[in-house]
């Protein structure tokens, strides 16, 4: 009894330009969609990185914060004045 999986089917060559165009297509949306995954994915850990160091050192940020108000206020005090 032969098995019929292993004889291999005659195809159309259109058919197969398609077939090949079609895989080819697919490839190039997972490649891009990949790629689109590793850019979100750095993106989101260089941010993550970004607030756990002001969690590990939050007076720099409480720093910039107090100075940047002070600056603001005496901004706005020279405009008054």
């Amino acid at each position: 009894m032969e098995d019929k999986a292993r004889i291999p089917q005659k195809h159309n060559t259109g058919d197969s330009n398609f077939e090949l165009h079609k895989y080819t297509l697919a490839f190039q949306y997972f490649k891009e969609r990949n790629q689109s995954l590793r850019l979100a994915l750095k993106n989101a850990e260089i941010f993550l990185n970004m607030v756990i160091h002001d969690l590990r050192n939050p007076t720099n940020q409480i720093n910039f914060s107090l100075k940047y108000a002070l600056e603001r206020k005496l901004a706005n005090f020279k405009q008054r004045s």
